[in-house]
C-alpha cells in the first residue's frame, strides 16, 4: 500500500489550517509599506483598502480581515492597489497586509471609529415626537 498520498494529504490539512501569524501592533507597517483602510464618505459600512510594498518584497499580497479566525478579503500580485468593501465593515475591524508566500504581515489597520461617534451624534440629536 502506499502512503505517500495519504502523507500528502494530511501536510496539505495541516498548512490550510495553520494559524495566521499576529502583527506586533496595530496601527503596523513593515518599513515602506503603505497601507489605509478609508470609510467611504456617508457610508460607515464600507470602506477602500489600498496598499503600496516597496519593489523589494514579494507582490504576491493578500488582505485578511478580522482578529482571530482572519477571512481572505482579497488577493494581489501587484507592489501597488486598492480594493473596495462590500457593505460588511464595522468600526475598529483588523485589516492584515500579507505576504502570501511567506505569511508574514506586512501591515495591519483597524476601521475608522468615526462611524461610530457620528452615529451617536445621530441617535443623541433626534428630537422625541
Amino acid at each position: 500500500m502506499n502512503r505517500l498520498p495519504l502523507a500528502c494529504l494530511l501536510l496539505c490539512l495541516a498548512a490550510c489550517d495553520r494559524a495566521p501569524k499576529p502583527a506586533p501592533s496595530i496601527p503596523y507597517a513593515k518599513q515602506g509599506v503603505q497601507f489605509t483602510v478609508t470609510p467611504v464618505p456617508g457610508d460607515c459600512a464600507r470602506a477602500t483598502v489600498e496598499w503600496k510594498v516597496p519593489e523589494a518584497m514579494s507582490s504576491r499580497l493578500e488582505i485578511q480581515v478580522g482578529t482571530k479566525a482572519r477571512q481572505v478579503f482579497a488577493r494581489s500580485n501587484e507592489h501597488e492597489g486598492k480594493e473596495p468593501t462590500g457593505a460588511w465593515v464595522q468600526p475598529r475591524m483588523a485589516f492584515y497586509l500579507v505576504d502570501r508566500d511567506s505569511g508574514d504581515v506586512l501591515a495591519a489597520s483597524l476601521a475608522d471609529s468615526s462611524c461610530i461617534r457620528a452615529q451617536q451624534k445621530l441617535a443623541g440629536s433626534k428630537s422625541a415626537p
